[in-house]
Formats: C-alpha cells, sequence, structure tokens
C-alpha cells in the first residue's frame, strides 16, 4: 500500500520500482467506480488491484483516459465527470 505522500517521497523509489514491476504489462480485468465512497479500482490479472482515490478539495485527483475520446476525471472536491466523444456515441 502506497500513498500519495509516500509514492513523491524520495525515499520510496525502491517501492515505485515494485508496484511498477507488479503491474507494468499485466491485463486489466475489470475497473469499478464506488460512487458511495470515491474509489476507482483497477484489478489486474496478477491479482493485484490499484485503488485509486481522491485526496484534494482544490485539485483534480486522477484522470483515466480510454479510447474514442472516453474519460473519466475526479474533480476537486472527489466529484467525478465523464465523456464519450460523439464518434462513439454514434455507433452505440
Amino acid at each position: 500500500m502506497l500513498g500519495q505522500a509516500d509514492w513523491k517521497s524520495a525515499h520510496s523509489a525502491e517501492q515505485c520500482q515494485q508496484v511498477e514491476t507488479l503491474l507494468i504489462g499485466q491485463r486489466i480485468i475489470s475497473i469499478q467506480w464506488y460512487e458511495d465512497i470515491g474509489i476507482l479500482r483497477i484489478a489486474f490479472s496478477n491479482g493485484y488491484a490499484l485503488d485509486m482515490f481522491h485526496d484534494s478539495s482544490f485539485f483534480e485527483g486522477w484522470n483515466l483516459y480510454g479510447q474514442d475520446g472516453f474519460s473519466f476525471i475526479s474533480l476537486p472536491g472527489g466529484a467525478c465527470d465523464h465523456q464519450i466523444s460523439a464518434c462513439s456515441r454514434s455507433r452505440s
């Protein structure tokens, strides 16, 4: 488990490398948004999960981008916004 302060800490470079080694190249098996508690969970094929939560009232917490103009953004205060491009909406 690592938080933002841990991730940015100079002495946590080894921890950051461990997380990257565990997740990079793994297949994403699910993405879940827990709206009531404001957590985005990304589950990977190796059994690990990345939980992202918002901890600021002034700044965006995280951004998730996908194909065809999809975006899901944690706005200041923990509210979320999503967008799907007109191109992908017209195919639905």
